[in-house]
């Protein structure tokens, strides 16, 4: 009986380890990637925006808050708000995308 309950423990140990290596992901599984924090996602969604050539002239604000983006600013063209949210919406850890973005067109003046 002795025999069964220690091999029982350690069916128990094994398992706890194989979780344990699971949850870390050394065994070649992927791990899941944890939520960026507001400020790297901010740099990284900045930093995006800076790389179109369809984006100059932009004047483009980012915040963030528990992976929500907020844009504000200005926009040469309408199809560069839409350009903007697409890339900001594609960088890791952004939950949503919010614009409050303005363009300028001969109209406003």
């Amino acid at each position: 009986m002795n025999a069964r309950i220690a091999f029982s423990a350690s069916k128990i140990a094994a398992a706890a380890l194989f979780s344990a290596v699971l949850a870390a992901g050394t065994i070649g599984l992927p791990a899941q990637a944890a939520p960026a924090d507001d400020a790297q996602i901010a740099a990284q969604v900045q930093a995006a925006l800076a790389k179109p050539w369809q984006l100059e002239g932009s004047e483009l604000k980012v915040v963030v808050s528990q992976g929500q983006v907020h844009l504000a600013g200005w926009a040469q063209r309408p199809e560069d708000v839409a350009l903007a949210r697409e890339i900001a919406s594609e960088v890791p850890g952004v939950q949503r995308v919010d614009s409050f973005v303005r363009t300028w067109s001969s109209e406003d003046r």
